[in-house]
């Protein structure tokens, strides 16, 4: 079985790496190299030399599968540094949330009508008051409750 807490606390820490990486070597490539390339580039090495540091200290024998799970979690750490850890956090949690909790019910209703449902309308972005953002409200067998747009 997959331990889901050692694989994000190794994400969050190579994605702190990667971030310190790239904060000191964007202003060196920023002219020829898109900082988006330079994230992913940079998340695959670490990512991958990690991986085989690792393998080599536990001794584990490499195989073509662990190396290509390894250049998944470079992507996962890379989307982590380029759109922050609780994102991908959120993303991830939700997925697995899905798989093993099914929908129950959903309503259709506007995201202010969400809020006031949740009583939370401090939630609403400035500015804005959700009368239009259409969608439902999903409710799953474990309690969560979201707010999905149509």
């Amino acid at each position: 079985m997959m331990d889901y807490a050692m694989i994000l606390t190794v994400i969050g820490f190579l994605t702190v790496l990667v971030n310190l990486i790239v904060q000191v070597v964007k202003p060196l490539t920023y002219d020829k190299v898109p900082t988006e390339i330079l994230v992913t580039v940079l998340s695959e090495v670490l990512t991958l030399l990690a991986y085989f540091g690792y393998a080599e200290y536990a001794s584990w024998t490499v195989t073509w599968y662990t190396v290509a799970a390894a250049v998944v979690v470079g992507l996962l750490v890379s989307y982590a540094a380029q759109f922050g850890y609780d994102k991908l956090q959120e993303a991830l949690n939700s997925i697995h949330s899905k798989e093993e909790n099914p929908i129950i019910e959903t309503f259709p209703c506007t995201r202010a009508e969400y809020w006031e449902m949740l009583e939370t309308p401090e939630m609403c972005p400035k500015g804005s008051d959700g009368a239009d953002d259409k969608g439902k409200m999903v409710i799953y067998k474990d309690g969560m409750v979201e707010f999905m747009e149509d």
